[in-house]
């Protein structure tokens, strides 16, 4: 129960992270995709941390840090698990269209039987195999960023795009008015 209560705290004390989807940054994001894939582990508890956290690990999967946005959600991340003084493993595949690499990465890290996986999956269904073997080997899964129809992950984090362009809709129209001409663009 102590394992889930933490894992909880980090993924709350990151939702602000998730919020900035979509901002820049004035950095550059990286651009050597072959040094992508990151291993960061915390093993040093915080202050006021328990040992019994240092037992904790966290397994964390992105898409790829070929984006700035990755870095920031890394950052964070990092952060909250130092405060936390639990481990955190943190990776990614080269390239968001590196699928089975990160199938790959998910399977390694239930092989090394984390306590949580936090998950932004490339492929929403590829994931779901893997899934299912940390379910049984008894490791929540959260989904982060981007949604999976896995129905036994504990919750996704993440912005509600829907709901986000719906605000959007409504202020730009407020703004300009009764009889105003939209239009709308769509993109993938």
């Amino acid at each position: 129960m102590k394992k889930l209560a933490l894992l909880l705290a980090l993924i709350v004390a990151m939702a602000p992270v998730f919020g900035a989807c979509g901002t820049k940054s004035s950095e550059p994001a990286a651009k050597n995709e072959a040094a992508a894939e990151t291993k960061t582990e915390s093993t040093e508890p915080a202050a006021g941390s328990t040992k019994e956290n240092s037992d904790i690990t966290i397994g964390f999967v992105v898409k790829s840090l070929a984006d700035q946005y990755w870095y920031i959600v890394k950052a964070g991340a990092e952060a909250k698990a130092s405060e936390l003084g639990v481990n955190l493993k943190f990776i990614a595949p080269n390239s968001e269209s590196d699928v089975q690499g990160q199938v790959t990465m998910i399977e390694d890290l239930v092989g090394q039987k984390v306590d949580a996986l936090c998950v932004a999956p490339s492929s929403p269904d590829a994931v779901i195999p893997v899934f299912e073997k940390a379910t049984a080997a008894g490791i929540p899964i959260l989904a982060v960023d981007t949604d999976t129809i896995y129905e036994k992950k504990l919750t996704f984090i993440g912005t509600g795009n829907e709901a986000a362009a719906e605000l959007g809709a409504k202020y730009a129209a407020e703004k300009v008015g009764k009889g105003a001409k939209a239009i709308i663009l769509r993109g993938r």
